[in-house]
């Protein structure tokens, strides 16, 4: 079919468009018109050899004209021959809190790019091709470059805030399966000679789940009552009311928006500090005790940065 086992195609132009949605009932109204080339995405057409193994994924690594890296895709190709797939114009981003770490390769997008050139280089196994796509701008609206480079300036600022709660979050469920392991360690103990202090060692790790428990509710709430309950704030949602405040433009944001990070900033600062007083003071003892009984080793939590 082809001489070599991979070729990518140029892209055509992919606008960001802004969307306005008109009040009141929720429809497409010009549904009419929605057909498949219809996407506000940037469309990735690129072909597959048949005479090699078909890959499970087909890795996509997207670069600006300075050669930094700004996001990478990952595909699965539908069949050999002719495959498009889709890109939205995003750069790479920080994972959710309520997603746990990947276990394959997978790269979470946030807020778009800039417009500009940008160069696609696609590949499996040893086989990579590259092509451009050109990112513009909503040519409707007014803003200047200058305006777009502030916004992915305070999105940086962003993302950095949100990997720190990320971080943060990990490191606590890392503490939570610590103190589930040294409670299965104490229910499988079989030494009558180590029952008292075994018991004294379950009361100070349930006094350390509950401290911990509560940090955790005030990174995210959670309460699986079944009847309907008005949640407190949490950390998560002070943190993306910052985040709809960012997005509500493409341009500069506004002066609420930058309260909104200070003040996400200032939590996520105090509750790192608290977390890592309490790692030091009140678990890392607890800690030190259990691995000193003769339970199965394991790697202690550190602080967060």
């Amino acid at each position: 079919m082809l001489e070599t086992s991979l070729r990518v195609f140029d892209a055509p132009t992919f606008y960001h468009a802004e969307f306005l949605e008109a009040a009141g009932t929720r429809f497409a109204a010009d549904a009419h018109y929605m057909g498949q080339n219809r996407y506000e995405l940037g469309r990735i057409s690129y072909i597959l050899n048949d005479t090699v193994d078909k890959p499970d994924t087909v890795t996509v690594r997207i670069f600006n004209d300075n050669s930094e890296q700004v996001r990478t895709l990952y595909w699965t190709p539908g069949e050999f021959g002719f495959n498009r797939d889709y890109w939205f114009g995003d750069r790479k981003g920080v994972r959710s809190l309520r997603r746990p770490k990947p276990t394959k390769p997978n790269e979470p997008g946030t807020s778009q790019v800039l417009p500009g050139d940008y160069v696609l280089v696609v590949g499996y196994d040893d086989w990579t091709d590259s092509a451009r796509i050109t990112v513009e701008a909503d040519p409707r609206l007014s803003y200047s470059m200058e305006d777009y480079t502030v916004h992915a300036e305070v999105v940086d600022e962003y993302l950095d805030l949100f990997g720190v709660l990320v971080e943060l979050n990990d490191r606590m469920t890392d503490v939570e399966k610590l103190i589930g392991h040294f409670e299965d360690e104490i229910s499988a103990n079989k030494d009558t000679a180590l029952s008292d202090e075994l018991d004294s060692l379950k009361t100070s790790l349930n006094s350390a789940k509950d401290s911990l428990n509560f940090m955790q509710q005030w990174v995210q709430y959670e309460d699986d009552r079944e009847e309907s309950v008005d949640p407190p704030e949490d950390l998560e949602d002070i943190m993306y009311d910052a985040w709809g405040l960012i997005e509500t433009t493409q341009g500069r944001p506004d002066a609420a928006a930058y309260k909104a990070i200070r003040r996400a900033e200032n939590h996520v600062g105090k509750t790192r500090d608290d977390f890592n007083d309490w790692l030091n003071a009140e678990w890392k003892p607890v800690f030190e005790w259990a691995s000193g009984v003769n339970f199965k080793p394991v790697e202690a939590v550190e602080p967060v940065k």
